[in-house]
C-alpha cells in the first residue's frame, strides 16, 4: 500500500489558552522517523480544524491518541470524521483510554486497530505491516504484542495480544519537533515548556495508574540531552517542566541528569513531579545543591491527595508512611528555597467527612513548615483500568461498555479544578454533610490553591457526575 500517516491529537479540554507539545503523538512520529515513513501531525487544540478535512483523503493510515474523558469525546469525533472523508483509511487508536480498554475498543466499528500500552514498538510494526499489504483487506490481520483488532472473519470477535511485562525493547529516537510549529506551544509571558523523560510509574495508586503504566521504564539520558538541547534552540525557554510520573525514581540517573542541566542551561529554572517516598531519600542538602545548580530548582509538584493516614495508606495506597514523607519532602523543600506544590483530591469512593477533616488539618501542618506551599484541587473521577473504577462500577455507577458510550460520558463529565462537584456514590446525607466540610476547607485554605479560579456561587454546589 502506497503509505502515508496522519497523526491526531484530539483536544484535552474544552478551553484553554496554551498547550504543552503533543508528546504522546510525536513519540510515535519519532517511531516513523526511524522507519523512513511519510507522516504528518495535526493538533486539533492548535489548528483549526477544518484546514484538515480537504486532506484526510491523501492518508492510509489515521492514528489517534485518547486520554478519557474529554479527549476520548474528540478522538471519537475525529474517527467519525475520518470513516466519513476517508473510508479506505486503517485507523490505529492509543493512549491511556486504549490501554485501559483494549478489547472494547477494537470492537468499535470506527476502530482498525487499538494498541494497549506504550505504542511505539507496536504502531512502527504495525505500519510497517500495512504498509507491505498489496490491498487495504490483507492490512487487517496483524497480531503483535498489545495490538487488538476485531477479526471480521470470526464473527467480529476481538482478537489480540496483551502487553509485554516489561518495555527493554523501545526503540528510542529523538523527538522530531520540526514536524509542528515550536511557537504554538509557548506562552510568551512565561516561556514554560514540558518535557518527558521517562515513561509510567511504579507507584500501585488505586485511582490512577492502569497496569501498563505501572511498568515505569527510561529513555537513555543521551537522547534526552539531545531532545533537551533542540527544545532550547526552538523555544527558548525559561521554565522547564519535568512531568514524568516521577523523575526522582533512579538516584543515580537523577543527579547525573541534574548535572547536565547545571552545565548546560545557565540561567533557566526547571520543576519536576515526583513522590514523597522517592524524595525521603534526597537530604535537604541534596536539594539545596539542586536550587544552586545554574539551572535551579524552582519547585517540586508532590502528589498528596488525601490527609488522612488510614484513608491514604489502605484505600488510595500511596505508600505506607506517605504522609510522614511528606512532611519532611515539605520541611526538606523549604529549607533549600524550592516551592512546593500538591494536589487534593476530594469525593473518594468510601472517603468519609473524618478523612476530610483530617485533610484539612495536614494541610494546615504543611502551611506552617513550608510557608510557600499550594495545592489545586479536584473531585475523584473514576479512570477505567483502575482499582477504584472496578470499585464503583461493581456498585453499580458506571455501565459503560463501547468508545461510543465512553465519547458521551467524556463530553459530560471533562474534570473541572477547585470546584465542587456531588459525588454520586454519596447518600444525600453524606453529601450535605460533606459539602459543610469541603467549604470549611475552601475558607481554609482558599488561600494557596492555584489553578482555574474559584466558584463559590451558589450555582456551583450543584454539579455532578453524569453517570
Amino acid at each position: 500500500m502506497n503509505t502515508k500517516v496522519l497523526l491526531i491529537m484530539p483536544k484535552l479540554e474544552k478551553e484553554k489558552d496554551y498547550h504543552h507539545f503533543p508528546f504522546g503523538v510525536l513519540a510515535l512520529a519519532a517511531s516513523l522517523e526511524h522507519i523512513g515513513i511519510s507522516y504528518d501531525i495535526f493538533d486539533e487544540r492548535v489548528t483549526n480544524p477544518e484546514s484538515i478535512l480537504d486532506s484526510i483523503e491523501n492518508y492510509s493510515i489515521v492514528g489517534i491518541s485518547m486520554f478519557s474523558g474529554y479527549q476520548t469525546h474528540r478522538g471519537y469525533y475525529w474517527l467519525k470524521t475520518v470513516r466519513k472523508y476517508n473510508p479506505n483509511a486503517i485507523t490505529i487508536v492509543g493512549g491511556p483510554h486504549v490501554t485501559a480498554t483494549p478489547e472494547e475498543t477494537a470492537n468499535s466499528p470506527l476502530v482498525d486497530y487499538a494498541i494497549s500500552g506504550f505504542a511505539e514498538n507496536p504502531f512502527a510494526n504495525l505500519v510497517l505491516y500495512i504498509a507491505s499489504a498489496k490491498k487495504r483487506e490483507n492490512a487487517l490481520n496483524f497480531q503483535f504484542p498489545g495490538v487488538y483488532s476485531r477479526n471480521d472473519n470470526k464473527d467480529g470477535i476481538v482478537i489480540g495480544m496483551p502487553t509485554p511485562k516489561k518495555y527493554n525493547d523501545i526503540q528510542w529516537a529523538p523527538i522530531p519537533y520540526h514536524k509542528v510549529d515550536a511557537q504554538s506551544y509557548i506562552n510568551p509571558e512565561t516561556r514554560y515548556v514540558m518535557y518527558i523523560s521517562q515513561y509510567g510509574c511504579p507507584a500501585l495508586c488505586t485511582f490512577c495508574a492502569t497496569p501498563e503504566t505501572r511498568k515505569w521504564t527510561s529513555k537513555p539520558l543521551n537522547i534526552v540531552y539531545e531532545d533537551l538541547d533542540k527544545l532550547k534552540q526552538l523555544t527558548n525557554f525559561d521554565i522547564l517542566w519535568f512531568a514524568d510520573a516521577t523523575l526522582f525514581t533512579n538516584r543515580k540517573r537523577a543527579l547525573e541528569l541534574i548535572d547536565y542541566l547545571d552545565q548546560n542551561f545557565i540561567g533557566d529554572t526547571w520543576n519536576a513531579d515526583a513522590r514523597a517516598m522517592e524524595l525521603i531519600r534526597y537530604s535537604a542538602e541534596d536539594l539545596k545543591k539542586m536550587r544552586n545548580c545554574s539551572m535551579s530548582l524552582s519547585c517540586l509538584i508532590v502528589g498528596l491527595e488525601s490527609g488522612s493516614q488510614e484513608f491514604v495508606e489502605k484505600v488510595i495506597k500511596k505508600g505506607k508512611g506517605h504522609l510522614k514523607n511528606f512532611y519532611e519532602v515539605a520541611k526538606n523543600a523549604h529549607a533549600a528555597g524550592i516551592d512546593l506544590e500538591s494536589g487534593v483530591v476530594f469525593g473518594f469512593p468510601g472517603e468519609t467527612i473524618n478523612d476530610l477533616h483530617e485533610t484539612r488539618k495536614y494541610i494546615s501542618e504543611i502551611k506552617k513548615i513550608h510557608p510557600n506551599f499550594k495545592i489545586s484541587t479536584t473531585f475523584f473521577g473514576p479512570l477505567p483500568g483502575t482499582d477504584l473504577y472496578d470499585t464503583v462500577r461493581e456498585q453499580g455507577y458506571l455501565n459503560i461498555n463501547s468508545l461510543e458510550e465512553w465519547a458521551k460520558y467524556g463530553d459530560e463529565n471533562h474534570i473541572l479544578y477547585n470546584q465542587w462537584r456531588n459525588p454520586p456514590w454519596f447518600t444525600k446525607r453524606e453529601t450535605r454533610i460533606y459539602l459543610d466540610g469541603y467549604k470549611r476547607f475552601m475558607e481554609e485554605h482558599g488561600d494557596i490553591v492555584v489553578g482555574v479560579p474559584l466558584d463559590y456561587s451558589a450555582a456551583s454546589y450543584d454539579r455532578g457526575w453524569n453517570l
